[in-house]
């Protein structure tokens, strides 16, 4: 499981084992390195064999790294773009990047408003 890259994993045992008075060969399913999620009345029927669920818990480190900076940029993105894109923004008009104050045709190295470099 995981997105955009395979972070975690599930291991499915299956067993087949002999029931008297039943098919002759009953599956049974074993969940290693993971949590099992549909009720183990349901998990033993042969009809739901391929349909039993399970929260996996084992990570898989490479796949797990990539997540983590995938999500983390988007954070930053969602988070501190904004904030990043606004000085720009002033930056190019000839404001003051921090309080925006106009600093075209002026002769300071910082900003008379509020003290800060005029080139941040």
């Amino acid at each position: 499981a995981g997105w955009p890259a395979v972070a975690m994993r599930t291991r499915y045992d299956v067993e087949w084992r002999r029931v008297a008075g039943l098919h002759p060969l009953q599956p049974s399913i074993r969940i290693t390195e993971g949590i099992l999620l549909t009720p183990k009345a349901a998990a033993r029927r042969a009809d739901l064999l391929y349909t039993t669920k399970a929260l996996p818990l084992r990570p898989l480190w490479p796949g797990f790294a990539i997540n983590t900076l995938f999500y983390a940029a988007i954070l930053w993105l969602l988070i501190l773009g904004p904030f990043t894109a606004r000085r720009m923004i002033r930056r190019k008009r000839g404001q003051c990047s921090k309080c925006g104050y106009d600093l075209r045709g002026a002769e300071h190295e910082v900003c008379p408003e509020c003290g800060a470099d005029g080139s941040l």
